[in-house]
């Protein structure tokens, strides 16, 4: 929210495109807000309800005063080709769409005026697991078409795993880790796991508070734990399963 502009903040600043939020007002506010798109977490909230889809990408456009009606028009049909919909939804209401499609006429509206960055609250939380696979599927290409920024807020480590390139972890309104999400970190931190777990034992080593790797390391553990077989992909044979009482399977070298 304070990215947005959408509430104030008391000091310091927010510096989104090389440009200092805080400092901004009027037009210049104005013009920056247009160079950033959101995607709201729920769409059926995020979506004006009396609104066709049409008029709901195209307000944006109408908003920072874009084209004339043709060109808006022309624009929506883009945009809807773009996100997989057909351009019959134009005359259709919010209610009358899945949840599925409902997220991806947010993310056309949140493109209508090509933004340079795009904010991403927690796209697919509300969705279904088969239809969150489509939507990121569809979203990636849509960054790579549109060549977009993006600033993805998700609590799903499978979600960061397949989007994110950097990763920062927020607890309490602070920054407590910055890195870059590649398999090779994990490995190495595998490795340390595993060594320190047979010396101290997992549960000490778990709610020890000293090792200032401690929380990347605990994302690094559950993501490997929840999708093991991507330590597995780009020929990491040395990998294997070992079965336990708990019931699921322990990866390790």
């Amino acid at each position: 929210r304070a990215l947005l502009g959408l509430i104030p903040s008391d000091s310091g600043e927010v510096r989104v495109l090389g440009e200092d939020l805080l400092s901004l007002k009027g037009q210049a506010l104005k013009g920056l807000r247009k160079r950033i798109g959101v995607i709201f977490q729920d769409p059926a909230a995020s979506l004006n309800p009396r609104f066709p889809i049409g008029d709901v990408i195209a307000e944006p456009l109408s908003v920072h005063k874009v084209g004339d009606a043709k060109s808006r028009q022309a624009r929506v049909h883009e945009l809807l080709d773009a996100v997989q919909l057909p351009r019959t939804v134009c005359n259709r209401y919010p209610h009358e769409l899945s949840g599925g499609q409902r997220q991806r006429v947010s993310i056309a509206r949140a493109l209508a005026l090509s933004p340079d960055l795009l904010v991403a609250d927690e796209p697919t939380s509300a969705l279904d697991v088969s239809v969150q696979a489509s939507v990121l599927a569809m979203f990636t290409e849509l960054q790579r078409d549109f060549g977009f920024a993006c600033l993805f807020i998700s609590h799903d480590l499978a979600v960061i795993d397949h989007m994110c390139d950097r990763v920062l972890v927020m607890q309490h309104g602070r920054a407590v880790e910055e890195l870059q999400w590649d398999l090779e970190y994990l490995l190495q931190l595998w490795s340390a796991i595993t060594a320190a777990a047979a010396v101290y034992g997992w549960m000490r080593w778990i709610t020890s508070r000293d090792d200032q790797r401690l929380l990347q390391a605990l994302l690094k553990l559950k993501l490997a734990w929840r999708n093991p077989n991507r330590l597995l992909r780009g020929g990491m044979r040395s990998y294997a399963p070992i079965s336990f009482k708990g019931g699921r399977n322990e990866w390790r070298r």
